[in-house]
């Protein structure tokens, strides 16, 4: 259109200045303005390549604990985005469970959705042990570990080490509660020198001396 009204080629217009739109759907119009003059012929500026409007697309309701990003920008639950067609990327994220990461499309013309979050997976926990004497080991699942280590939740045991001494052996629920970080509590009363220990009896005539010399 020019200035506001409907124009089809041939029409006449006023010399001076005359503003033009051109519009196409799912489009971003296109608007100038062009100069006429008394006694020459001038046509209406032809349109330059087309810019496609952007799309308005939506992300899901979340719950407070679960952020969003969308092309690494952040974005509010159940905002309305304005966006232009193509792939792009979206990102959940919440404290103690793993990011979700993936793509979408956005086609022309079609609104659309930020894929919804799916299954929470927890993640690592790191497990740090305490500062212990030089001479004391401690063992995660078997392993010796001297500063820290990386565990999914659940239950798991570790042994506090000590040559010449009894061994502690303990245990602990790890929970999404102690992401990101769970110390191990230091080892617990005192060493116990293994010299001191009694084998258990093994037969009746064994377990009367025990006794009598537990006495």
């Amino acid at each position: 259109n020019v200035d506001g009204k409907a124009f089809s080629s041939g029409q006449g217009l006023l010399p001076g200045r005359h503003k033009y739109r051109y519009v196409r759907k799912d489009y971003l119009s296109q608007d100038g303005e062009f100069p006429v003059s008394a006694g020459v012929e001038r046509s209406v500026p032809a349109p330059s390549e087309w810019r496609p409007a952007p799309v308005e697309v939506r992300v899901p309701v979340l719950g407070e604990v679960v952020k969003c990003e969308v092309d690494g920008r952040s974005a509010l639950s159940g905002a309305v985005l304005e966006m232009t067609p193509g792939s792009h990327r979206y990102a959940y994220s919440r404290r103690a469970y793993r990011t979700q990461r993936g793509e979408f499309a956005v086609v022309l013309g079609e609104p659309c959705n930020v894929p919804s979050p799916g299954e929470w997976e927890p993640d690592q926990i790191l497990v740090k042990v305490p500062k212990l004497d030089d001479d004391v080991l401690c063992e995660i699942d078997g392993k010796v570990v001297r500063d820290e280590v990386s565990r999914l939740p659940g239950r798991f045991s570790w042994v506090y080490a000590r040559e010449g001494y009894v061994s502690k052996t303990n245990e602990h629920q790890l929970a999404v509660a102690d992401f990101p970080r769970y110390v191990l509590p230091e080892p617990d009363g005192k060493w116990v020198s293994a010299d001191k220990l009694v084998p258990p009896p093994q037969s009746l005539k064994d377990a009367l001396f025990y006794y009598d010399n537990e006495e």
